[in-house]
């Protein structure tokens, strides 16, 4: 697991990652941009609803726009999202 630091693309690595997803920005303190890896987005995609930090979850729901953006997701994807996770959003 990598993350790049500036354009430059220095990065530092975090060893033994043993969390389900990872969320920077956390309590919004930087600018960032992110792509969502396969097995974060697969988690996501059930269980970003259940994160119970309304702050996070936008957090997470800012990247997925970012990767459309970036042509990163598709866009019936994101609708995937949407139809899995509204349901519990407030």
């Amino acid at each position: 697991f990598e993350v790049w630091i500036n354009d430059n693309q220095n990065f530092i690595e975090i060893p033994n990652m043993s969390n389900k997803f990872f969320i920077l920005n956390y309590d919004d303190h930087a600018f960032y941009q992110t792509f969502l890896d396969e097995q974060t987005l697969s988690f996501m995609l059930s269980n970003l609803s259940w994160i119970p930090d309304s702050l996070t979850r936008g957090l997470v729901w800012r990247s997925l726009i970012g990767m459309i953006k970036a042509s990163k997701l598709k866009i019936k994807d994101y609708f995937e999202f949407i139809f899995h996770n509204m349901v519990h959003e407030t």
